[in-house]
């Protein structure tokens, strides 16, 4: 991932923050930041990783010899 990269991940969500202020209690003010936070952080990661598998528990294939 490149800055540039991270970047546009960052301005996608920058509305989103500047609107946080508009919470009438502190609760839903954390619930909603620690929401956009968790996405902020997954799209990151799979950006930084690149794509998760449709299935973690896939094998593998092995690529140990086949014989005795």
């Amino acid at each position: 991932m490149t800055k540039a990269e991270f970047l546009e991940i960052c301005s996608q969500h920058w509305e989103d923050l500047q609107n946080l202020h508009q919470h009438d209690n502190l609760y839903d003010f954390e619930k909603d930041f620690e929401q956009l936070a968790r996405e902020l952080a997954r799209k990151s990661f799979e950006g930084v990783l690149g794509d998760v598998p449709k299935d973690y528990r896939k094998k593998k294939p092995s690529h140990r010899p086949l014989g005795k």
